[in-house]
């Protein structure tokens, strides 16, 4: 996948995907709301089953009552008749027990009804069974023979048992409506189990394959694509699916690895402008001295030539030791391992040292230095910020082939001290600003040489000692830097 596709992708990412926090949330809510609902349901069926029992076991309750109630009413008549015939006080007393659960028998059916209509029917069968009783005590005279008696009382005996009956009757048909419904709750119960039973593990199953596709597959992608890269695959990248915790991680990895892909390309092609660069004042140290060797030989070297000679070799000399100490000092400065000595100096002292070193170097340039009145104290170590000035002072030089001023200015400015180095050559672009500052960049590797370190090395060292360095160009103009230091106090 090429990277700036792969960077475009993922600027072009779809709408925000739910996290792997609200997934679980989602999941869990979801359980949860079946697992309450099928509680819910499983407690309704079995409040109304439990319900509909009771009112079952009621309602044979009231019906064995009534059952009593008429068995008793028929054993209260027979023993009122024995006692009229022979007078006999035990069929006296079999009459009040008979009586006394009648009454009984009553109040239990009356404590049984599960509704006012049966409690109603109740009393109905109760001044029923009361009339009768009253009527027979009223036909308990002696000018009256026994059956004569039984005659009388029948109607009413009649009216009353037909009463009960007919509330037995209406109580059993109640009794096996209600033992119906209590098999379709208890049906409906099982009915609900087995539901839960089956959706449980069909829901767990399905949130299990719902998991393993937003969240595993693509975590499994991502961490295919990083064993991929780190097997040598450098040109895979993550795809960007999932929930945004894995997307941004494949992000974050496409990032790393285009950076890591940058760095690799640029430290492949600083391998290169390191050997090429080497190569020219190698070449030239070697064509130098076997030139001056074979004129030595041949006696023609004249003392002028010779002076020549040695000036062209301490020039490549320094340009290979320039080289080889922006190499010592980036390597340092990756490393963390430079030290500093921190003093206070005048910043002025600085760039008088830098202008007198370079000042003659370049016969196209005239290097113009313009310093303040007063004292400029930085706290600073004067070796590595000198070391500073010069790369600065020389890209200056160097990318200004055209010849022209290049102007070193120091400059008090409240509580800080500035010291500038302007140009008048190529210049460079905006977009460039930031990259300038990285290492083995080189904004013309064709018109200037060298390996692109020197103003990494210079922000590291500036920033070290507490400042920071400033860059203003334009593409043709000419560009000026700006090193911006705070002054030393007296403390």
């Amino acid at each position: 996948m090429d990277p700036a596709a792969a960077n475009g992708h993922l600027a072009t990412r779809p709408r925000r995907r739910a996290s792997v926090r609200s997934l679980f949330l989602a999941a869990t809510l979801g359980l949860a709301a079946i697992a309450i609902t099928s509680a819910v349901a499983l407690a309704i069926l079995a409040g109304r089953t439990s319900s509909a029992a009771r009112r079952v076991g009621h309602e044979l309750e009231s019906v064995r009552a009534m059952s009593s109630a008429q068995l008793n009413l028929l054993v209260f008549g027979r023993e009122s008749l024995l006692f009229a015939e022979t007078g006999d006080p035990l069929h006296a007393a079999a009459r009040d027990a008979a009586l006394e659960r009648i009454s009984a028998s009553l109040d239990l059916a009356m404590r049984s009804s599960t509704d006012a209509s049966d409690q109603a029917r109740v009393r109905e069968v109760d001044a029923l069974i009361g009339r009768y009783i009253a009527q027979r005590e009223g036909f308990l005279r002696p000018e009256l023979p026994a059956g004569r008696q039984v005659a009388l009382a029948a109607p009413f005996l009649d009216a009353a048992l037909r009463a009960a009956d007919a509330y037995v009757v209406d109580s059993e048909k109640a009794a096996m409506a209600t033992e119906v419904r209590v098999e379709h709750l208890g049906s409906a119960a099982t009915n609900v189990a087995l539901f839960i039973v089956l959706l449980l593990p069909i829901a767990v199953f399905w949130l299990l394959r719902w998991v393993r596709s937003r969240v595993f597959l693509p975590f499994q992608e991502l961490h295919r694509a990083i064993a991929r890269y780190s097997g040598g695959e450098t040109e895979v990248r993550a795809i960007d699916t999932g929930p945004p915790e894995i997307a941004d991680m494949g992000q974050a990895f496409n990032v790393l690895a285009d950076s890591l892909e940058r760095q690799r390309q640029t430290r492949f092609e600083f391998l290169l402008a390191v050997a090429h660069d080497l190569r020219n004042p190698l070449t030239a140290l070697k064509t130098t001295v076997a030139l001056t060797e074979a004129r030595r030989k041949k006696g023609e070297l004249t003392r002028e030539q010779l002076d020549l000679q040695q000036k062209r070799l301490a020039t490549q000399v320094d340009r290979l030791n320039r080289m080889v100490g922006d190499l010592l000092d980036m390597t340092r400065v990756e490393a963390g391992r430079f030290d500093l000595t921190i003093g206070v100096c005048d910043a002025r002292i600085l760039a008088t040292d830098a202008r007198d070193l370079f000042e003659g170097t370049s016969e196209k340039h005239e290097i113009r230095l313009v310093l303040c009145d007063d004292a400029v104290p930085v706290a600073c170590d004067r070796q590595r910020l000198g070391q500073v000035l010069d790369n600065l002072v020389s890209n200056a030089i160097k990318y200004s082939p055209e010849g022209g001023e290049v102007e070193v200015r120091v400059s008090r400015h409240e509580w800080e001290a500035r010291i500038e180095v302007e140009d008048h050559g190529l210049g460079i672009a905006k977009e460039s600003f930031e990259t300038i500052f990285e290492p083995f960049q080189r904004l013309r590797p064709d018109q200037a040489p060298g390996v692109g370190l020197g103003l990494s090395v210079a922000k590291r060292l500036v920033e070290a000692q507490g400042g920071r360095i400033e860059v203003e160009s334009e593409v043709g103009v000419g560009s000026t830097f700006r090193v911006i230091l705070p002054l030393a106090t007296a403390d």
